[in-house]
């Protein structure tokens, strides 16, 4: 795989090009989407429109928003070249290549159930998380990322029932995570 290459070029008079500052997903399963929002910052904050230099057929970029999109349906390799102007005509273009494969990569699985917000003190606290996943048959596990200093918090890993026994009065921030197997 060949490596990410920048160029910065300057327009006459003082004014300074944009910097592409995002990094490129490079990698996709065939028959997937692709999506990549480039982000340019412009020195003097001037508006940044962005273009397409090189790409393979069929991909699209948002001028306003940088936002590439593309269905990788060809497994093989791609040069995509994609540029970032101010007002003033300064630019900056960043060059990479795209590689589809033929194995679908992994989709990470998401939580869908909405978590009880409230519970009562000196009582015991139940939320059953529930998630899906993409990929039909990947094994789930669940995880308490962050109890938020509640402490009392556990969550069963297999079936993602989160519980805790005398929760103090308090407001936490309590994060809970999902994998899969593929992850």
């Amino acid at each position: 795989m060949e490596p990410i290459a920048f160029k910065n070029i300057r327009s006459s008079q003082c004014n300074k090009p944009p910097q592409i500052v995002s990094t490129p997903i490079t990698r996709i399963g065939q028959g997937q989407a692709y999506s990549y929002e480039v982000l340019a910052r412009d020195p003097e904050n001037n508006p940044v429109i962005y273009s397409l230099k090189s790409s393979p057929n069929g991909m699209a970029i948002d001028a306003n928003t940088g936002k590439i999109s593309w269905t990788g349906n060809t497994v093989g390799s791609y040069n995509v070249e994609v540029q970032a102007t101010d007002s003033q005509g300064g630019f900056s273009s960043q060059s990479y290549q795209l590689e589809v494969i033929a194995n679908p990569i992994n989709h990470a699985p998401s939580i869908t159930s909405t978590p009880q917000f409230q519970a009562d003190t000196n009582s015991s606290y139940r939320y059953q998380v529930t998630a899906s996943d993409p990929d039909a048959g990947d094994k789930l596990e669940y995880q308490l990322i962050s109890n938020g200093g509640a402490t009392g918090l556990a969550i069963d890993r297999q079936t993602g029932l989160l519980t805790g026994n005398n929760l103090s009065a308090g407001n936490y921030k309590v994060v809970i995570g999902v994998v899969d197997e593929g992850a």
